[in-house]
């Protein structure tokens, strides 16, 4: 009897699966078109470590790298960011086109510096999406209070957004009233909203990473806790949805911002592969996932994967219960964010020592 891959049931249970992985070499011999019909991949992202990943690990780029001796060294990483994305875009226009704009999106990072001048986000994300000048690329802009402001002006101008570095059940709502104050500047220029799309990237694991580093948490609890924070997100999105706000909105041609399930790999390496991706199988949402995780997922049993079935006052309760162990949720999710910007900075620094 074939067995019918866990991919294929999330795929028709309308949730979207995007790699979290992109180079330049993966895109040219037909990896990502391979991923595509395979896999079920629908969409990319990449940050400054996968990038610097990309370079550490192949020649590709040290051969295009004399095009930009003429600039400086973050203007060079963002030109190679550039090449590999409208690749990567060109690849994935067809499942753009096909999906009506749900899908198909590349998602490229800014530079991390930016993460805390609202001014110099939106600067650098026109200068970026201009040079890729593809409708299916998406900027990532770090949800910190700047880029939060920046997402509102981006959605506005009609550029493709991905809220990332989301920890916390405040600032996703902050996001949610970004997008939407967005799109009501969108409209009011006349732009057209249902080719305006967003995503806001909820991050999981690193939330269960962080609370296991105390030592007076249980194991059994701590794997539980970035899950039930996503939860949580996934209500508000249910009942923002339900606004009169949003439904002027979504009436005169806007799509909901949705849900994306990010840091979706285990860290904890006694757990399965797929723990968090069979948790979060929620229609309506993507869920971005590392190689090893999607291969993993892409050789499980349809049958294993079940919608969730959602008890936010579970959800709700377990955050709660962190108080139990002096964890502070606020301070908790202002060091994920912080610490999350601080990996992106390092990343940044690898870049400039490889380019």
């Amino acid at each position: 009897m074939t067995v019918t891959p866990a991919t294929v049931a999330l795929t028709e249970a309308r949730q979207s699966l995007w790699l979290d992985y992109l180079s330049r070499d993966f895109v040219t011999s037909g990896g990502l078109q391979r991923a595509v019909a395979e896999q079920q991949v629908v969409g990319v992202t990449s940050n400054p470590a996968i990038f610097a990943q990309a370079l550490q690990h192949s020649d590709t780029y040290r051969g295009s790298s004399s095009d930009f001796a003429n600039i400086g060294v973050d203007q060079r990483i963002l030109a190679a960011a550039i090449i590999d994305a409208k690749l990567a875009c060109a690849a994935l226009s067809e499942v753009y086109e096909a999906s009506q704009y749900r899908d198909g999106y590349v998602s490229l990072e800014l530079d991390p510096h930016l993460a805390a001048d609202t001014a110099a986000t939106v600067s650098q994300a026109i200068m970026v999406w201009q040079q890729v000048a593809m409708p299916n690329l998406m900027i990532k802009v770090p949800a910190t209070p700047a880029g939060v402001h920046a997402i509102a002006e981006l959605i506005g101008m009609g550029i493709n957004v991905n809220a990332t570095l989301i920890f916390s059940v405040v600032r996703y709502r902050e996001v949610l009233q970004a997008y939407f104050a967005g799109l009501e500047t969108a409209r009011a220029k006349g732009l057209e909203l249902a080719r305006i799309r967003s995503v806001a990237s909820v991050f999981v694991s690193r939330f269960d990473t962080a609370v296991a580093a105390v030592e007076s948490v249980p194991r059994d609890f701590a794997i539980r806790v970035g899950v039930a924070n996503a939860i949580c997100c996934y209500e508000i999105w249910q009942q923002h949805l339900a606004t009169a706000r949003a439904t002027e909105l979504l009436q005169a041609g806007a799509a909901p911002q949705r849900l994306l399930w990010a840091s979706t790999g285990v860290k904890d390496a006694s757990l399965p592969p797929t723990h968090y991706a069979v948790q979060l199988a929620i229609a309506d949402t993507v869920n971005t996932l590392p190689p090893a995780t999607l291969d993993a997922l892409s050789e499980l049993d349809a049958n294993t994967v079940q919608p969730p079935v959602f008890d936010f006052a579970a959800s709700k309760q377990v955050l709660d219960r962190l108080a139990t162990y002096d964890i502070d949720y606020t301070e908790l999710t202002a060091a994920l964010e912080a610490q999350g910007l601080q990996q992106f900075l390092a990343a940044w620094q690898t870049l400039r020592d490889l380019v």
